[in-house]
């Protein structure tokens, strides 16, 4: 709830600690760790009436945590995002917020490539696509570039709201819940 700490996993001894204290202390979003750095993202700050924290990438070649760059370009609530090829993808504000918006930043400078609002949602990537699932139970398939927002295909209303559990794919389908336990099953296999 106050810091990034690395463990280590034989014996669970903190090697290093990282300050990132926030808001009602939640730091929901995973922290992703990309190479030799790590991207970490968190919505509230503490004391900021606005509540932005944003995000940082760390670089720890040397044992202890450095900052890379931070900024507030992703204000991860509690979906986390995902990175490939050099570009972190997530939703940048609150559940509940109809501007939340979907982005995508690259992880070496910190610059917002593009920036495409959908309200809040959570999303997995698989095969150079993010598969995105809405808070208000729509389901995206959406290229992973840095070029702009290029969505492939939609499905509105698969669920009622709030949709806040990361869609699952697995065996050619896609699995999507919402809050109240509705389970929908998405068949992409061909």
């Amino acid at each position: 709830q106050k810091a990034l700490y690395a463990v280590d996993v034989r014996n669970g001894e903190r090697q290093w600690a990282y300050p990132w204290d926030t808001g009602f202390d939640s730091n929901a979003a995973d922290p992703i760790v990309a190479g030799q750095n790590i991207f970490v993202s968190s919505c509230y700050e503490k004391g900021n009436v606005n509540g932005d924290k944003g995000c940082a990438l760390l670089d720890v070649t040397t044992g202890e945590p450095k900052p890379v760059w931070t900024n507030l370009n992703m204000r991860s609530h509690f979906s986390s995002a995902v990175v490939l090829a050099g570009h972190a993808y997530g939703f940048d504000g609150r559940a509940g917020h109809s501007k939340t918006a979907l982005k995508c930043i690259d992880l070496g400078s910190g610059e917002e490539r593009w920036s495409h609002v959908l309200g809040f949602g959570s999303l997995m990537a698989a095969g150079g696509k993010l598969i995105v699932l809405t808070e208000q139970g729509g389901l995206l398939i959406v290229e992973a570039t840095p070029a702009g927002y290029r969505e492939l295909s939609k499905a509105d209303n698969l669920l009622s709201k709030n949709c806040w559990t990361a869609p699952v794919l697995c065996g050619g389908r896609i699995y999507c819940r919402n809050k109240k336990g509705d389970l929908v099953c998405v068949d992409v296999s061909r």
